[in-house]
């Protein structure tokens, strides 16, 4: 048993990396955009999230992968100058900080929690710009990519612990969302507003 969760989490890992070169790939060569803040935030919690479930010696394979893909990820995103900083940015920003005192008071089984949480909570200004323009979305292919990744990394988890199953459980949600998100048609409103309001019959002389 202890074998065949091992070969899921490496599962996951490989679909994760598959994943991020669709990903990478649509930034570089077509007109995908991303949320930078959302991308840039996701690196830093990830980043704690992992040293966190380490530190317990958790389930951490996967969410290395998604720091070092949110770095990569980040860095694209600044190149090509798709960034933006609101107020909202500014406020999860704020909760990387809360994330450090809550483990360096609380210990990392509570730092995998506030981490995630505060990861779940920087997911908006993603979700916001995937339902205001599915097109730019990302393909439906890549969050369903990640989706599946950390299935495979929920179930590759050795137990129902925090340090195991939290982390990919959170991720599973937040990734079906988007890919929900991707699968929307960016013309539906238009041809239900044709629908609604027809032309006008061409005039007869």
């Amino acid at each position: 048993m202890e074998i065949f969760k091992q070969i899921l989490v490496n599962v996951s890992v490989l679909v994760a990396v598959l994943t991020y070169i669709l990903l990478i790939k649509g930034l570089l060569k077509e007109k995908m955009e991303q949320s930078f803040a959302t991308w840039l935030l996701w690196m830093l919690l990830d980043g704690i999230a992992t040293l966190s479930i380490i530190f317990q010696h958790g389930n951490w394979a996967l969410v290395t992968l998604y720091t070092m893909g949110g770095l990569t990820v980040s860095c694209i995103l600044l190149y090509k100058k798709q960034f933006s900083w609101t107020w909202f940015e500014t406020m999860v920003a704020s909760l990387v900080a809360i994330c450090l005192v809550v483990w360096y008071f609380s210990g990392s089984w509570m730092a995998t929690i506030a981490s995630t949480t505060a990861m779940a909570i920087s997911s908006v200004p993603q979700f916001l710009e995937s339902w205001r323009n599915p097109a730019k979305a990302g393909k439906p292919i890549v969050w369903g990519g990640y989706t599946l990744a950390n299935i495979l990394a929920f179930f590759g988890g050795k137990d129902w612990s925090i340090e195991e199953r939290f982390y990919p459980g959170v991720c599973i949600v937040l990734c079906t969302v988007l890919t929900i998100l991707a699968l929307r048609r960016p013309d539906l409103k238009l041809a239900i507003a044709t629908k609604i309001v027809p032309s006008p019959p061409p005039t007869t002389r």
